[in-house]
């Protein structure tokens, strides 16, 4: 039953995701390096959309490649700390972090613009913070993606979530 549920969220995941072969194989790899993912369960998270559990059994979930990509909590030890989590936690994680990223891009411009030579640090610090801001958003379009697809915005600006998938 579980292989036939993540069959039908890969195929209507695919279809909304634009680089869902990339973010697959992704989540996929730091599904199984995280030391909250015992092989069936993940310890550390329950997610509140349906859309990203490929399983659910009481409090815990097999979470779907997908929700691992945009797990902000992948880590290597267990901390033994528990966190239900939706959608919209995950997007206003990554909405911050692509704030103090671009605020520290802005100041390394003014700093690089600001001296005729500059310290070559610098200016791989930019470069390197430049390929970060990719990673955050992509993931905040996926999140952004899903939160749109699987909500409906109400005439009030409130979103519904319809019936499960």
């Amino acid at each position: 039953m579980e292989e036939f549920r993540q069959k039908i969220l890969d195929v209507y995941l695919s279809s909304k995701i634009k680089n869902f072969s990339e973010a697959y194989t992704e989540g996929l790899n730091k599904k199984n390096l995280c030391a909250y993912f015992d092989g069936k369960f993940c310890k550390r998270i329950t997610i509140k959309e349906e859309v990203l559990a490929i399983w659910r059994s009481e409090d815990k979930i097999s979470p779907h490649p997908i929700l691992c990509y945009l797990c902000p909590y992948f880590s290597l030890r267990d901390e033994g700390i528990h966190s239900n989590i939706d959608l919209f936690e995950i997007l206003s994680y990554y909405e911050k972090i692509r704030s103090n990223i671009i605020k520290e891009i802005e100041y390394l411009e003014a700093r690089l613009n600001e001296f005729l030579h500059t310290s070559p640090s610098l200016r791989r610090r930019r470069e390197e913070l430049i390929l970060v801001l990719q990673d955050i958003e992509e993931k905040r379009n996926v999140a952004l993606t899903l939160i749109k697809s699987i909500f409906r915005e109400e005439s009030n600006g409130d979103f519904q979530q319809p019936a499960s998938i």
